[in-house]
C-alpha cells in the first residue's frame, strides 16, 4: 500500500512541478500557452497514463521513467496537443475529459501496436495523423 502511494506521490509531484513551472509562461500573451505545452506536455501525458502503465508491468518511478524516456517524443507530442487543447477558454473541461479518454488510445498506439513513429503528428487521441516525414 505505502509503496504504491509513494510511487503515485512521486509521479504527481514530478508532473505538478513541470506543469507549474511551465505554467509561468502563460503570463506571456499568445505564445505563453505554446511554451507551456512545449515544456510540460510529456509530464502531463505521463500523469494521465501512470496507473495503466503499472498494470502493463511498468511498476515504479524508475521503470516508468525509463519507459517514458524510451518513448519520449510520443509522450511529448501527445502532451503538447493535449495541453494546448486544455488552454482553450470555456471548453477546457471538455478537452480535459477528452484527453484523459484519449490517453487509452495513446497507450494502445505506443505500447501494443508498436506504432512509435516520432514523425507522426499526434493530436490528442490520434485525431490528426500527419503523413510520415
Amino acid at each position: 500500500f505505502f509503496h504504491r502511494f509513494f510511487v503515485r506521490w512521486c509521479i504527481k509531484t514530478c508532473a505538478g512541478f513541470f506543469v507549474g513551472f511551465a505554467g509561468l509562461a502563460t503570463a506571456i500573451p499568445i505564445v505563453g500557452p505554446i511554451i507551456t505545452a512545449a515544456l510540460a506536455g510529456w509530464a502531463v501525458t505521463w500523469d494521465m497514463v501512470y496507473i495503466p502503465l503499472s498494470g502493463m508491468g511498468r511498476v515504479g518511478v524508475i521503470h516508468q521513467g525509463l519507459s517514458v524516456l524510451h518513448h519520449f517524443w510520443s509522450y511529448y507530442w501527445f502532451g503538447f496537443w493535449a495541453v494546448l487543447m486544455e488552454e482553450i477558454p470555456v471548453v477546457n473541461p471538455l478537452c480535459h475529459v477528452y484527453n484523459v479518454y484519449s490517453a487509452a488510445f495513446f497507450l494502445e498506439r505506443v505500447y501494443l501496436t508498436g506504432n512509435n513513429n516520432t514523425a507522426t503528428t499526434m493530436m490528442a487521441g490520434g485525431l490528426m495523423d500527419g503523413a510520415e516525414l
